[in-house]
């Protein structure tokens, strides 16, 4: 019988953020394939906006911003700064990354291992 992977230990858990003005925590669960995608995407996108239009970068942040918001509902009405939109980014970018390493323990590797790789 060949190995079983257990993909419960690579599937991230929600996280919890606070926000002013909305009471109690949110809980932000894992983006979905679609939504890293999209999220991705515009922050290449950005990463060369010395090559972008002002137009093209706008529409690439508000794409972001619209993303962001459509894992994060309770955030739809609000208006995000840049530094919680770099937070939220961040936040759901490590999200979407799974913990591979008990995965890899189990087959005796390290992260750094070329054969993880």
């Amino acid at each position: 019988m060949s190995e079983v992977v257990d993909l419960a230990s690579i599937i991230p858990e929600s996280r919890y953020i606070r926000y002013p003005g909305i009471d109690g925590d949110i809980e932000v669960k894992p983006p979905t394939t679609a939504q890293v995608l999209i999220m991705g995407a515009c922050s290449e996108r950005l990463g060369k906006k010395a090559e972008l239009s002002d137009d093209e970068i706008r529409a690439n942040s508000d794409r972001m911003v619209n993303a962001i918001k459509d894992c994060i509902p309770e955030l739809k009405d609000k208006d995000l700064s840049s530094a919680v939109v770099d937070q939220l980014f961040f936040i759901l970018s490590e999200m979407a990354m799974p913990d591979v390493a008990p995965e890899l323990e189990k087959r005796g590797l390290e992260q750094a291992d070329p054969k993880a790789q």
